[in-house]
């Protein structure tokens, strides 16, 4: 067998490997957690948005209303 480099590095570059699988992996369960949670999120944002807007009119309505 020729050594090309010594017991240490291959580790080391086997651990870099080992890891960026490991990410890899958790980065594919957080984008499908986010396409999972997304869709809930835009919801959310409607609702506060159409709270907004209707409490605006209703302050608008009152203020034309004095």
């Amino acid at each position: 067998m020729i050594k090309a480099m010594s017991r240490e590095i291959a580790r080391f570059i086997q651990s870099i490997f080992e890891e960026l699988k490991m990410s890899e992996a958790r980065y594919k369960d957080l984008l499908s957690e986010a396409i999972e949670h997304y869709p809930k999120y835009l919801d959310y944002l409607n609702n506060a948005l159409k709270i907004i807007i209707k409490s605006r009119k209703t302050l608008v309505t009152s203020t034309i209303s004095n």
